[in-house]
């Protein structure tokens, strides 16, 4: 997509980072989202904090392994600046994710 919100080619200037710092930067709004929907979903739950904890874990779980998958299909196109922003979001979002999913489980 030329005038698109994600625009996944590589920049023409001189900063190869900036689709690095993009698809990092979705995937944590991505996760922030999903993070806020499920905690709502589950707010009424009478096993609040163990529902959450499991829907969270499979969200990120989830989240991470497409990000792995997409990085694998661009290393084999042989597109390694895509492959290395979708191997990082692949660890941001493991980090981020069940870090602050067993940081709230453990205020429960």
């Amino acid at each position: 997509m030329e005038n698109g919100l994600i625009d996944l080619q590589p920049p023409k200037g001189n900063d190869p980072i900036a689709p690095i710092g993009k698809i990092v930067g979705i995937n944590l709004a991505i996760l922030l989202g999903l993070t806020i929907i499920i905690g709502l979903a589950s707010a009424g739950d009478s096993s609040h904090g163990l529902a959450f904890l499991i829907y969270s874990a499979l969200q990120i779980a989830l989240q991470a392994v497409v990000n792995l998958l997409i990085a694998l299909y661009f290393l084999l196109d042989k597109k390694g600046g895509l492959a290395k922003a979708f191997f990082l979001s692949f660890f941001v979002v493991l980090l981020v994710g069940f870090s602050a999913c067993f940081g709230w489980a453990s205020m429960q």
